[in-house]
């Protein structure tokens, strides 16, 4: 071997080994950085640690066997420079890792707030790469000068290492948050890879514009449309507001806790009585809190809820966002907040983010997530997932983590059937019903579960659940500074305790009437707001709290000095295809066939003497009969057109985030 291929020999290990310790040093900071590190640190290390070895190691194999036809001072140096941007790269991917939660893909970086927010994650970090560039420099020379008798490892030595390492890279290891163990060069791999097919997704096929002017949405506010400051009519819902009554903290933290599938009907602050007890710890923060006592989801299924609560948007008929078309343009907290210095978006469910493209979503708007592929294998799990009270648990030990002000979303799923109670539930209620199964017909074609005792266990549960993560969030530092929002994502089609169903406009309360309540150490509790309000209407509340002046949207600010006014709140159940309408007096039920935009099948509902819905005065007050099928072919047609258009948020320019930064500056 000559003198040439031997100093290149001793190069190539003494940066390999430099190259390691420079690993161990980024994975460090995702340890103590992350919110959600891997709870089996020290095989994650090694795994990580053989990501290296496989990947730089066998591009110094490749390296040293070019020696033979390169001029070795060429390969060194050719190898210092690519060692020295992996370095970089590794810094970068561990800030990644730490802003999105996990490996980084493809659509994680297609938004803009994305690279601001990684920029200021990033900038404190400058000094540290300059100081590693000096090392790696000087290392560089040392090794440079290395003969034969001080190498490493022997050549036979080496390959051995290099074996095991790619041996280790690719087994199947069983290792808590595997994919961020991953090394640069195998994480740009597996980033090419996904890059092919970054726009698989299904997209939404939007319907020719309605024979009716943008304008004409603003219907949808019914008198609430007199006191906005509208500034576009190509973005018709954008508007300014004014400054609202401040609190203690300039910028809160937002926290959504929304319960899978929980009805008001089931709830012991909204009026339950066949039970008692079931839900005492949400009755507790009701009570202490501010709490709507009418309130709707926007739609029948979760992806729609979490929509409606960060970007106050209806669902479109016949699709799901985040399914459809998740890379929609839309205007909510994240763009709103992120300019006024809010640092952190957060999700974190026991479910799996690939539901409902949900990643596809969430990540390109800078959120981090967490899901059940991502808690410790040892964790108590169901069918859907991580048990509720696992979740409460991991919930605030990530939540923890974050950097303040920022807005998360906990996502509960016990209370789903099959209605699971996990093992570490306590002793089930007693007093119910004999459990039973099955389906009964109901109006519609719908059919109504009799799973009503088994529900009433599962809901206990996740009340319980809700208990302990306000148990442990108490005790940290940020709970203070936090507002939260308790609510339900949607209601469902299962008979209520005490209660029977059999009218077209009961079926909607079960699947849409759901509780709302807003707590915080920050806000004046003990209230109740008649309503009707929904998840559409958490967005400018939260906003205007948080200091933002310019909005968007049909929701309005349920904390507002001036709340009075008749304005409709919208429903849409996909299952029966059933626009719901719902007024402080008023309610209205109709049916939109498929390929149809106009109301069939119509029910108007007078709630302050028909509770049940039992006489439809659909003939009898043909003027407000009117009223309600104009609103209902606005919604139908151009606000979802609108929104499918990303033409329902706020216009770019000066007259959205910048504006808000301007206020916030």
């Amino acid at each position: 071997m000559n003198d040439g291929r031997v100093r290149t020999l001793a190069f190539l290990q003494w940066m390999l080994v430099l190259r390691l310790l420079f690993g161990v040093a980024a994975r460090v900071r995702i340890a103590f950085g992350s919110a959600f590190p891997s709870t089996d640190v020290v095989r994650w290390f090694l795994l990580g640690l053989s990501f290296d070895v496989a990947g730089l190691g066998t591009v110094a194999l490749l390296f040293y066997i070019a020696s033979r036809w390169i001029a070795p001072k060429v390969v060194r140096a050719v190898f210092a420079v690519l060692t020295g941007v992996l370095c970089v790269l590794h810094i970068a991917m561990s800030e990644a890792i730490i802003l999105f939660g996990s490996a980084v893909r493809p659509e994680d970086f297609e938004a803009g707030p994305v690279w601001t927010t990684f920029e200021r994650s990033l900038r404190g970090y400058s000094g540290a790469l300059l100081f590693i560039a000096i090392v790696f420099s000087i290392a560089g020379i040392f090794a440079a000068r290395a003969r034969a008798e001080r190498l490493v490892l022997a050549p036979k030595l080496a390959l051995i290492v290099l074996a095991a390492g790619l041996a280790i890279a690719i087994a199947p290891m069983n290792v808590h948050r595997r994919d961020s163990a991953r090394g640069p060069l195998i994480s740009l791999w597996v980033f090419s890879r996904d890059a092919s097919s970054l726009h698989a997704a299904a997209r939404m096929q939007i319907a020719p514009q309605p024979p009716m002017p943008p304008v004409r949405v603003r219907d949808l506010l019914g008198d609430d449309a007199e006191k906005r400051a509208f500034f576009s009519e190509e973005y018709p819902l954008a508007y300014r507001a004014g400054a609202a009554a401040p609190t203690a903290v300039a910028h809160p933290n937002i926290v959504f806790i929304a319960v899978e599938s929980l009805r008001a009907i089931d709830v012991g602050a909204y009026g339950l009585t066949a039970v008692k007890n079931i839900t005492p710890n949400i009755d507790a923060l009701a009570r202490d809190g501010i709490r709507i006592e009418r309130a709707y989801s926007g739609g029948t299924y979760t992806p729609s809820g979490e929509v409606g609560m960060w970007y106050g948007q209806l669902p479109v008929p016949g699709t799901i966002t985040m399914l459809q078309f998740p890379n929609t343009t839309m205007t909510g907290l994240p763009e709103l907040l992120r300019p006024l210095g809010y640092r952190s978006f957060f999700w974190i469910s026991s479910t799996d983010t690939k539901f409902f493209h949900r990643e596809a979503f969430y990540r390109p708007r800078g959120f981090q997530m967490f899901d059940g592929s991502m808690f410790p294998a040892s964790d108590l799990r169901i069918n859907w997932g991580v048990s509720d009270r696992v979740l409460a648990h991991r919930a605030v030990e990530a939540i923890s983590r974050l950097n303040e002000p920022f807005g998360a979303m906990v996502l509960t799923v016990d209370n789903h059937h099959p209605y699971q109670l996990p093992a570490d539930a306590e002793p089930p209620l007693q007093g119910l019903p004999e459990p039973r199964g099955g389906y009964v017909p109901l109006v519609r074609g719908q059919l109504l579960g009799l799973h009503s005792s088994q529900m009433a266990q599962t809901i206990h549960y996740s009340d319980t659940a809700v208990g302990d993560f306000f148990r442990l969030a108490r005790q940290q530092p940020w709970f203070a500074r936090t507002i939260f929002v308790i609510t339900g994502d949607h209601g469902i089609a299962v008979a209520p305790l005490g209660r029977t169903t059999r009218t077209t406009h009961q079926l909607a309360e079960l699947r849409h009437r759901i509780p709302l309540i807003l707590y915080s150490p920050l806000l004046l509790g003990g209230r109740v707001i008649a309503g009707p309000a929904g998840h559409v209407d958490l967005m400018p509340t939260l906003a205007r709290l948080a200091g933002a002046t310019t909005l968007t949207g049909v929701g309005r600010d349920l904390l507002s000095s001036d709340p009075d006014g008749e304005r409709p709140l919208f429903s849409w159940s996909e299952h029966e295809r059933m626009l719901s309408i719902w007024t402080s007096t008023l309610d209205y039920h109709c049916v939109i066939p498929p390929g149809l935009l106009t109301p069939e099948d119509e029910e108007l509902i007078d709630r302050r003497t028909d509770r049940d819905g039992t006489i439809n005065m659909a003939q009898s007050r043909p003027a407000d009969l009117v009223r309600f099928r104009r609103w209902a072919t606005t919604y139908v047609q151009l606000y979802s057109w609108l929104i499918a258009r990303g033409r329902g948020g706020v216009p770019a320019g000066g007259t959205g985030a910048e504006a808000n930064r301007s206020v916030a500056e």
